[in-house]
C-alpha cells in the first residue's frame, strides 16, 4: 500500500509530460505567427505596386507615351520612375513612342471620348495596357516570398466618367501552401487587392471649363438671360448672409 502512494506522489517525469503536450501547441502558434506576419508582407508589397501601376497607367492616359519612358528597375524601387536622363537615354535609342499618323494622332487627341481611354492610345506594337501587366505581373514574382505555383493574375482597367476619368488595377496572386491550413481544408491562399488612380490632366480640365463657360454664355444669349445681373444678385444675397 505504501509503494502504491509512493507510486502515485511520485513527480518524476512530469516535465516530459507537460512538454509533450505544450511545445507542438507553442511551434503550432509561432508557425502561425509567422505565416501572418508573411502573408501581412505579401499582401503590403503587391498593393504597393498596384497603386504604383495604377498611377503610371493614369499618367499614360493624361501624357500618352509615358510608359514608353519608365524602366523596369526603376518600378521595382521606390525612386521617381521617370527622370531626365532616362528621358535622353530613351530618345537616344529610340524607346520613345512618337506615332504621326494623322489617324492614331486624332484618335489619341480624342481619347477622352472613349468608354476606355487606355486602350485608344494604343497603336501598332504600342500597347501600354499590356506592357503595364507584364510589369505588375513581373514585380510581383520578382519580389514574392510566398509565390504560389501560378502567376499572378492583373487585369488594368480606365473607366471614363466624362468628367472624369479613373484607373483600376486589380490583382490576385496564389500563395505557396501551408500544411496547416491544408489540414484545416483551407487550400491554396490568395491575396486580392485592387488600386485606384485619377487621371489629372490639367490641360484637358482647363478645356472642359472653357467649354462649360462658353457653353453657357451662348445658351444664356439665346435665352435672353442676363448673365451679368444674375452674378450681381447672387453676389448680393452671398454678402446679405455673410458668407463673402
Amino acid at each position: 500500500m505504501k509503494k502504491q502512494i509512493r507510486f502515485l506522489r511520485c513527480e518524476n517525469g512530469a516535465e516530459l509530460i507537460e512538454a509533450a503536450l505544450i511545445y507542438p501547441l507553442v511551434l503550432l502558434v509561432i508557425s502561425g505567427l509567422i505565416y501572418f506576419g508573411l502573408f501581412v508582407l505579401q499582401y503590403t508589397t503587391v498593393s504597393a505596386y498596384a497603386q504604383k501601376i495604377a498611377l503610371i497607367a493614369a499618367r499614360e492616359v493624361a501624357y500618352p507615351g509615358y510608359v514608353g519612358l519608365v524602366s523596369q528597375d526603376k518600378l521595382e524601387g521606390s525612386a521617381i520612375e521617370v527622370q531626365l536622363d532616362d528621358y535622353s537615354q530613351a530618345a537616344s535609342s529610340d524607346v520613345i513612342h512618337i506615332n504621326t499618323s494623322v489617324k492614331d494622332v486624332n484618335t489619341r487627341a480624342y481619347r477622352y471620348w472613349s468608354p476606355d481611354p487606355l486602350d485608344t492610345v494604343s497603336y501598332n506594337d504600342y500597347q501600354p495596357k499590356s506592357t503595364l501587366t507584364e510589369m505588375m505581373t513581373n514585380m510581383v514574382e520578382h519580389n514574392s516570398i510566398m509565390v504560389g505555383k501560378q502567376s499572378a493574375e492583373v487585369d488594368i482597367q480606365c473607366e471614363n466618367l466624362l468628367i472624369t476619368q479613373y484607373v483600376t488595377v486589380e490583382v490576385d496572386q496564389q500563395l505557396m501552401n501551408n500544411q496547416l491550413l491544408t489540414a484545416l481544408g483551407y487550400q491554396n491562399p490568395t491575396i486580392s487587392v485592387r488600386a485606384m488612380a485619377t487621371v489629372n490632366d490639367t490641360d484637358e480640365f482647363i478645356r472642359n471649363t472653357d467649354f462649360v463657360c462658353d457653353a453657357m454664355e451662348m445658351l444664356a444669349q439665346k435665352l435672353n438671360i442676363d448673365v451679368k445681373s444674375l452674378r450681381d444678385k447672387v453676389t448680393e444675397f452671398k454678402e446679405k448672409l455673410g458668407l463673402n
